[in-house]
């Protein structure tokens, strides 16, 4: 979080609006869409943007479980991500409740 922090001018509201606002990224439901669908190009576009963004705003847990759908798609396989997928989104609903103070 330290990096992240910086990286949103130590401004601690700036980077949890940034952390809510990703949870809320639409290339969560593109990933999803491209998985349903094996597009192998749309999967890695979005969960590459993905990943990207996670890393920058520190949301940790969230881009290690993208790494493995990332490098999956990359190496030109939508096969069998649908569990990794579901694992993410298990993730990103925790770091929801916390952000919200669940």
């Amino acid at each position: 979080m330290d990096g992240a922090l910086h990286r949103c001018v130590d401004d601690e509201q700036f980077l949890l609006s940034c952390i809510e606002r990703e949870l809320d990224d639409p290339q969560f439901d593109e990933l999803k869409q491209a998985l349903e669908q094996k597009d192998v190009s749309a999967g890695f576009e979005a969960a590459h943007g993905l990943k990207g963004v996670l890393a920058n705003v520190g949301l940790t847990p969230l881009y290690d479980a993208d790494v493995p759908i990332v490098e999956t798609l990359r190496a030109g396989s939508a096969d069998n991500l649908m569990p990794s997928f579901e694992a993410m989104m298990q993730e990103k609903e925790k770091i929801r409740r916390i952000v919200n103070g669940e």
